[in-house]
């Protein structure tokens, strides 16, 4: 390996252990600040383009995301963050574009499928969202974000049943995944059991006191009025 090389995989190994810890901002002004001659691949702005995204820069993510394209074409995960971005920005169509690419490149990219129904979620096409997260578990059962998801998408659809399942298998993977837990307790609001709906909601609230945020309109029309919702409410809006 030579010296440059060795300088190549000391700042790989630096940003990474930045990015591991959380230190954004520190590991963006590196990237930003090293010399053109360290640009050998794509592996800088792939990286540069994440830190903007975590630091909620995604005009500029972007940006990087299309720099690493023009570099390396053919790496999906380049796409696929682009994607996000896009998402981010709004930009349902170009999200949908980049990650069907990422698909085409990688058709085993779980994140791609997860991405693109997180999109199509976004848009309420939520039979087309659920094909999506279908593929991203199939390729990995234990992701317990895209059976929530996908338990939301059968909510909407009315399908409350799935909804269930889905959230139950999310929260066997992670018994204290507030979201999940939320949406567990929104099929049984819709099903008519408000006693268990006020008990998963207030466990809920106990692991992250934002999860009202969550609940959907069809819910907050059922309980909004009631006085245990309003105790909830009021008693979480103090943590």
């Amino acid at each position: 390996m030579t010296s440059q090389e060795d300088h190549i995989h000391a700042l790989q190994q630096k940003i990474a252990d930045l990015i591991n810890t959380q230190q954004y901002e520190q590991a963006l002004k590196i990237l930003s600040d090293i010399s053109p001659e360290d640009h050998l691949d794509d592996w800088f702005l792939h990286h540069r383009g994440m830190l903007h995204s975590y630091l909620e820069n995604y005009s500029a993510a972007v940006t990087d995301f299309t720099a690493a394209i023009a570099i390396n074409p053919h790496n999906a995960l380049n796409f696929t963050f682009r994607a996000l971005a896009y998402l981010w920005l709004e930009d349902h169509a170009a999200a949908i574009l980049d990650e069907t690419q990422a698909i085409l490149l990688d058709d085993e990219l779980g994140e791609a499928y997860f991405g693109r129904g997180n999109v199509y979620y976004e848009l309420k096409e939520f039979g087309r969202a659920i094909q999506d997260y279908d593929q991203a578990i199939q390729l990995d059962p234990t992701h317990e974000i895209a059976l929530n998801h996908r338990s939301c998408a059968y909510f909407h659809l009315g399908n409350y049943d799935q909804a269930m399942l889905d959230a139950e298998a999310a929260l066997t993977l992670n018994p204290d995944y507030a979201d999940a837990i939320v949406s567990l307790a929104e099929c049984h609001s819709a099903t008519g059991n408000a006693e268990l709906f006020y008990e998963l909601l207030e466990i809920a609230l106990a692991i992250d006191p934002t999860e009202l945020d969550l609940l959907s309109p069809q819910t907050l029309a059922i309980h909004q009025n009631e006085p245990q919702f309003q105790a909830l409410k009021e008693k979480y809006a103090r943590q």
